[in-house]
C-alpha cells in the first residue's frame, strides 16, 4: 500500500510539474533556446501536454532559421520515452509539416548544413533509439516550382554520430505524379555518406530497384 501511495504521489507531482506552462517555458528559454540561437535557429515554443508516464504532445510549432519561417508543424506526438544508458522512444508521429523554403534553395541548404554540423559536433555524447516514426504529410517545393507531398514511416531508427534505419516506406506526389519508395538498410555515416537499398514504383506501373550511396550534398 505504501509503495502504491508513493508511486501515486510521484505520478501526480510529475504530471502537474511537467504540464505547467511557466515551468515548460522556463526550461525551454533557459536550456534549449540559447543552444538553438548559437546555430541561427529559434522555435516558437508554446508548451506541450505531458501524459504519465512518458508521452508528450506538442501543438502547432514553427521553426525559424536566420529570422525567417522555415518549417511549420501542426502537431508532434512523442510516445513512450525512457532513459537508461541511452534515450529510447516508442514512436514519433508528425502531423502536417510544411517547408516554407525550396528544398534545394540556399536557405534550406544552410539549415541542413547547420543541423549536420551540429550532429557532427555532438559525437558519441548523444544516442537514441526510436521504434517507429510516422509522418502523415510533409509539403514543400523545389526551386523550379515543382511541388511535392510526402507521407511515410520508418522503423527501428538509431541516432548517434551516425544514423541508421531498418526500413523506410514513402508515398510521394510530385506535381501529380505518384511515387512509392521502399528503402531498407538505410545508414548515414559520421562523414555524411548515405547508403540504402530501394524499390521505386511510379503510379503502380513502372518499377526500379537497386542501391544508392553518396554524400548528403550530392544526393
Amino acid at each position: 500500500m505504501l509503495a502504491f501511495s508513493t508511486l501515486l504521489v510521484v505520478a501526480l507531482t510529475a504530471t502537474v510539474t511537467l504540464n505547467s506552462r511557466p515551468f515548460q517555458k522556463w526550461l525551454f528559454s533557459s536550456y534549449v533556446a540559447p543552444s538553438l540561437a548559437e546555430k541561427g535557429l529559434s522555435i516558437d515554443f508554446s508548451g506541450f501536454d505531458y501524459q504519465f508516464p512518458s508521452s508528450f504532445y506538442f501543438g502547432p510549432t514553427t521553426v525559424n532559421y536566420r529570422d525567417s519561417t522555415l518549417i511549420t508543424v501542426t502537431n508532434i506526438e512523442i510516445n513512450d520515452v525512457f532513459w537508461s544508458s541511452q534515450i529510447g522512444i516508442g514512436d514519433i508521429r508528425v502531423n502536417q509539416c510544411e517547408l516554407h523554403s525550396p528544398l534545394d534553395g540556399e536557405h534550406m541548404q544552410g539549415f541542413i548544413n547547420t543541423i549536420s554540423s551540429y550532429s557532427g559536433d555532438a559525437g558519441q555524447s548523444f544516442q537514441a533509439i526510436i521504434g517507429a516514426i510516422y509522418v502523415d504529410s510533409i509539403r514543400g517545393s523545389i526551386s523550379n516550382d515543382i511541388s511535392w507531398t510526402i507521407s511515410g514511416e520508418s522503423g527501428n531508427v538509431v541516432l548517434d554520430d551516425e544514423l541508421s534505419a531498418e526500413d523506410v516506406s514513402l508515398l510521394a506526389m510530385f506535381n501529380g505524379v505518384q511515387l512509392e519508395v521502399e528503402a531498407e538498410n538505410v545508414s548515414k555515416s559520421s562523414e555524411g555518406q548515405i547508403k540504402f537499398d530501394y524499390l521505386l514504383t511510379s503510379n503502380g506501373i513502372a518499377k526500379a530497384s537497386g542501391n544508392a550511396s553518396g554524400f548528403v550534398d550530392s544526393l
